[in-house]
């Protein structure tokens, strides 16, 4: 098949497609559009940024095309051996699974505005892209020719998003026992020193390689977009991934050109974990539906882990940086106690309903953070069983043998008797408590984290209101907001979350300071708020217990 890509006015945001699909011979054909994406598995409703939609024949006759369901449209081929799909498609998502153009930039990522042929899903595509003569292109498609891209089959132009650009900064680089071209291409306004960037990319990716011992790959395309707004957002593909942050800061601001580095490694290991070590259930995906399967804290979660440990085994972090961000975690951790009603094997299958938003207060666990300590307490507790012999990096490497190499698909019990092998001993221990039950995880890495030469400590929290109360609160203009509440604290027997704090002992605060101050000092308070528009006034009484407490590791001193 083959697709073109045009657009006529770029700052309308609209890109024209002409899909050319032979029949062979048949009455009817079904065009499909997918109803998710590989990476957030949750339903999209891409089919609402197409804007008009008909097909005709090989003669240019108008054929009956008609819509039958939420992604799938029907066209009668009336004989023809060919028909041609005009579409166009509202690309104004600038995000790692989105799509966009304007006069500086095209891109595309094709699962969102590309059609297959149900039961042809498998035959290749061939893209003409019709761009202005100075547009660079980075995709992880073949590029037979200029502005053509070839794919052998609908699941491998899915996964190549495109970049398209006059203002593409490009750099590619090596690292030793690897063959692969490894591609940095940046689209934003900002200069990096070139020098620093490739050689902490590859810092981060020499470990990944030897991890596994292998990169069925010639090349991977790093394509970051850096925006003047706020989003952290990245997407794994089969050789690339899209890196979408903003603000654009300097990349020498350290808080920025770490969320960089942390992304790209933890991008760079989907390379492995899920684009080819995959859940059986996703093997292969079927893009019509829901997909549920319970080992999301495998894909994300051992994912999350490694994208930080990488940074540190490549020599860019020290173990004590490494710490700041599993300190990071484990005090999210504390404040969430979602942990204490949902597994992570019961979050994994929440993803389809709601596992991308807030949600309701309590309800959910992430299997990114939780599933991210989960991997960090298996990685711990096999150093202990084993004395140091093994880890998690031997359950990484036996996943990428049996079931990543032939992309076979593991399942939950295939994962379970991988771990058991590597400890040389069963495990059901940590997977009904931690895994498929919801026991600490927190104190559990406290007491082995000796076995990466660190010891735990309690840490109160930081603010009164947090400490005493049990309630987090946030300067939102004139007023304060209670943004979280600890269940059974005093603030959860008074005040609500979203609740306007306007006064405090009937003293106007103007802002945290004055808040911190009162509520340090006295037993109890009076609380003037703002819930749904009516007016509150509750006492809120410490109750002597502490708030807010977390989990903190640091290296042993002794």
């Amino acid at each position: 098949m083959l697709l073109e890509v045009a657009y006529q006015l770029p700052h309308k945001h609209i890109i024209d497609f002409t899909l050319h699909i032979p029949t062979k011979e048949a009455a009817v054909l079904r065009l499909q559009l997918p109803a998710w994406r590989p990476g957030r598995y949750e339903l999209q409703n891409f089919a609402r940024n197409i804007q008009h939609i008909y097909a005709v024949s090989d003669t240019g006759k108008p054929l009956n095309l008609k819509r039958i369901a939420r992604n799938t449209w029907e066209v009668a081929t009336e004989s023809a051996k060919e028909i041609t799909l005009h579409y166009n498609y509202f690309a104004k998502q600038l995000d790692a699974g989105g799509s966009w153009l304007d006069e500086r930039l095209l891109y595309i990522n094709w699962i969102n505005c590309t059609f297959y042929v149900e039961g042809r899903i498998y035959e290749p595509y061939e893209v003409q892209l019709h761009l202005p003569e100075d547009y660079r292109i980075s995709c992880g498609m073949a590029m037979p020719a200029p502005h053509r891209l070839h794919a052998a089959d609908f699941y491998e132009l899915v996964d190549a998003p495109l970049l398209a650009s006059a203002h593409l900064q490009h750099r590619s680089y090596r690292v030793e026992g690897c063959n692969a071209d490894f591609h940095i291409w940046l689209y934003g306004e900002c200069l990096p020193d070139w020098n620093e960037l490739i050689a902490d990319f590859q810092g981060l990716t020499r470990p990944q390689v030897a991890l596994f011992g292998d990169f069925p790959a010639s090349d991977f395309h790093f394509q970051l977009i850096i925006v003047p707004w706020q989003v952290y957002h990245g997407v794994e593909h089969r050789n690339s991934t899209v890196i979408v942050l903003g603000p654009n800061a300097d990349f020498k601001e350290q808080y920025f050109y770490d969320n960089i580095l942390g992304i790209a490694s933890h991008e760079l290991f989907h390379f492995w974990n899920v684009i080819r070590i995959r859940p059986k259930e996703l093997t292969p995906y079927d893009l019509t539906k829901e997909v549920y399967f319970p080992t999301g804290f495998v894909i994300e979660g051992l994912t999350t882990f490694y994208g930080d440990w990488m940074l540190y085994k490549g020599g860019i972090w020290s173990f004590e940086r490494y710490l700041e961000e599993v300190n990071a975690q484990l005090k999210k951790y504390a404040g969430n106690f979602g942990r204490k009603t949902m597994s992570l094997t019961a979050a994994s299958y929440d993803l389809w309903t709601d596992g991308y938003s807030a949600g309701i207060p309590h309800r959910k666990v992430s299997i990114y953070n939780e599933g991210a300590l989960a991997a960090l307490l298996l990685h711990l507790w096999l150093l202990d069983c084993t004395q140091g012999e093994r880890s998690l990096n031997d359950v990484m490497q036996l996943l990428w043998q049996r079931y990543g190499t032939n992309s076979s698909g593991y399942t939950l019990a295939d994962y379970k008797q991988l771990v058991a092998q590597v400890a040389s001993q069963p495990m059901d221990d940590y997977f009904d408590r931690y895994i498929e039950g919801t026991d600490d995880i927190a104190e559990a890495i406290a007491r082995l984290a000796h076995r990466i030469y660190c010891e735990a400590e309690i840490v109160p929290a930081t603010h009164s209101w947090e400490r005493r109360f049990g309630m987090e609160l946030q300067k939102q203009g004139n007023y304060i907001l209670i943004t979280h509440i600890i269940p059974g604290s005093p603030a959860d027997k008074v005040v609500s979350v979203k609740d306007k704090i306007l006064s405090v002992n009937d003293l106007v605060i103007q802002n945290l300071t004055e808040t911190a101050l009162i509520m340090e000092h006295f037993p109890m308070v009076k609380l003037t708020v703002n819930r749904d528009e009516r007016i509150h006034q509750v006492l809120l009484e410490t109750d002597g217990a502490q708030y807010f407490t977390h989990t903190k590791l640091r290296v042993l001193t002794t």
